[in-house]
């Protein structure tokens, strides 16, 4: 997306300033592609910034209009190079899905967010004569927390079995919405009758567009 915006904007209303943002221009800019600029020379650094600042702010707003957004990230190092340690993206994400990832960070993040169990351990002691039986045996049990995932189990969640090119099984994920936590399988929409038949549905000739209607005051 290539922006018109010279310096910050004063925003006034963050919806109409990201409707400006994304009104400007036919080229997208993804949150990799600005971490990616980043220490460049880019002639669009400044516009950049500007665009990540106003989706960040206005993500916590679009619901109560009757947006919603689906937002594809690599992992979440990806969002923390792009907005910094303190970004608000996922807290306004309602349902987040995950799948096996692929960097150890995101993996215990993820698994932190599974929560944690309480799994009894037994241990065993034995003693007696070298040489001898032992004659003296002692077991205890201990109570003690572990997660409901390990890194590494996340790390081996099974992706998708392919033949070639073609599924042949689905994979399998996280999903967490508001307190739950669900493991479970993907779904293959072709499988699927209802997925199936809004996969032929053709797409609108013209999509929808995001006009400005209100003038903003740049800031020197």
């Amino acid at each position: 997306m290539k922006f018109t915006h010279p310096t910050p904007v004063a925003m006034d209303n963050t919806l109409e300033a990201l409707g400006s943002l994304v009104g400007s221009g036919p080229e997208c800019v993804t949150p990799s592609q600005y971490a990616d600029s980043r220490g460049r020379d880019d002639p669009y650094r400044a516009e950049r910034q500007l665009w990540l600042a106003v989706f960040e702010d206005a993500l916590a707003k679009l619901a109560g209009f009757g947006v919603e957004a689906y937002l594809i990230a690599q992992d979440r190092e990806q969002l923390i190079a792009a907005y910094g340690q303190n970004e608000t993206i996922l807290a306004n994400c309602g349902v987040q899905i995950f799948y096996a990832p692929n960097r150890w960070e995101t993996a215990q993040w993820i698994s932190r967010l599974t929560g944690e169990s309480t799994v009894t351990m037994e241990m065993i002691s034995e003693s007696g004569k070298r040489g001898g039986w032992l004659s003296n045996v002692n077991r205890s049990f201990a109570q003690i927390g572990r997660p409901l995932m390990t890194p590494d189990e996340v790390m081996k969640m099974p992706g998708p079995a392919k033949n070639g090119a073609d599924i042949t099984s689905p994979g399998e994920m996280l999903i967490f919405a508001a307190k739950l936590r669900i493991k479970g399988r993907q779904i293959l929409y072709f499988e699927d009758p209802t997925f199936s038949e809004r996969s032929v549905i053709p797409a609108p000739r013209r999509s929808d567009t995001l006009t400005l209607t209100t003038r903003f005051t740049v800031t020197p």
